[in-house]
């Protein structure tokens, strides 16, 4: 198995798999929701029962739509109670 790699959703691309995204959700329907980095959003299908703006991981896989990109989700990681500024600054310092 491949581990799941953490990337800004300005860096998928439709061949990444065992991905891991981090954002805030803003907004959710029937099939899923939407989370946004702070610089780009992405959809994200999977059952869940996370609430709006709730700051999650997400782990799935890349497929792309209609010029779009969709997270297909096979995991989501509540973890809102994270110091973010901290968790965007150790992310900067250990990925560049």
């Amino acid at each position: 198995l491949k581990p799941y790699e953490e990337k800004d959703i300005s860096e998928l691309n439709e061949s990444d798999e065992n991905v891991a995204v981090v954002g805030t959700v803003v907004s959710r329907d029937e099939n899923g929701f939407v989370v946004d980095d702070g610089e780009k959003s992405l959809q994200v299908m999977m059952e869940n029962n996370i609430e709006n703006n709730s700051y999650v991981r997400v782990y799935g896989k890349v497929v792309s739509s209609e010029d779009n990109l969709i997270l297909y989700g096979e995991a989501v990681q509540d973890i809102s109670k994270i110091d973010k500024l901290l968790y965007r600054k150790v992310k900067k310092m250990i990925h560049g």
